[in-house]
């Protein structure tokens, strides 16, 4: 039935955005917009970046620190190699930005914010993006399990309601296809008698563990919509 329904949605955005009478024919086609894959993107970061093996490190010490762990951690690299947040502790589903990054933030002082994810999920929440543009951090780094991704951030303000609203598409495209391939599990959550804090600890171990499978996938995704507005994403997998 979640499947169906999901479809349903799927139907109605289609309908919404393209509707068939606007559909106009025999004009030029326009280019399939193809992502630049991870090993072009890697080798433009280390070419523009001196520091970027210092991001690298830092991804490595957080991810080995990190690992297995059931709460997200933060570290935080200054511009002038100084860590101003060591492993900063949250709970499950955020860490608090310390004062001292804070202030960092505003004197453009970030080189690299790293936090974890979880069953191998390393796709950019919004208030992952909205950090980084806030606080002026070149790099965020996410990692999860044996997966790191690094958004690389020269975001352009003039975009930044547009992009917004992306993200917000953006994000609600990986849920469709969470409810479209995950239909049978969600649905069991049903039958089961669960709170509602244990329903939506359970949803979003389900969402993390499709996104971790399909990182690929979304990251390419992710690049391809926001990639012009100078903000993109590197996927490594060790």
């Amino acid at each position: 039935m979640r499947k169906l329904m999901a479809f349903s949605r799927l139907k109605n955005i289609f309908s919404r955005f393209n509707p068939l009478n606007s559909f106009k024919w025999n004009e030029p086609e326009e280019e399939i917009i193809v992502p630049p894959s991870p090993k072009e993107l890697l080798e433009k970061v280390i070419k523009n970046y001196p520091e970027f093996k210092y991001v690298i490190l830092v991804a490595i010490y957080h991810l080995i620190n990190t690992k297995g762990s059931h709460n997200e951690y933060l570290t935080v690299l200054s511009k002038d190699n100084k860590i101003i947040a060591d492993l900063i502790k949250g709970n499950e589903e955020i860490v608090n930005i310390p004062f001292d990054v804070k202030v960092e933030g505003k004197k453009d002082n970030i080189l690299v914010a790293c936090h974890n994810h979880f069953f191998g999920a390393v796709i950019p929440s919004l208030n992952d993006i909205c950090s980084a543009i806030k606080y002026n951090c070149k790099f965020i780094v996410i990692v999860s399990d044996t997966k790191i991704g690094i958004i690389v951030n020269n975001f352009d303000f003039c975009y930044k309601k547009v992009f917004m609203d992306q993200f917000i598409l953006f994000n609600a495209y990986i849920q469709l296809c969470v409810d479209f391939e995950k239909s049978y599990e969600l649905d069991n959550l049903d039958l089961m008698n669960l709170t509602s804090d244990e329903r939506i600890k359970l949803e979003n171990e389900i969402f993390d563990k499709f996104v971790g499978i399909n990182n690929k996938k979304f990251v390419d995704e992710f690049n391809v919509r926001f990639n012009k507005y100078n903000i993109y994403e590197i996927y490594i997998e060790l």
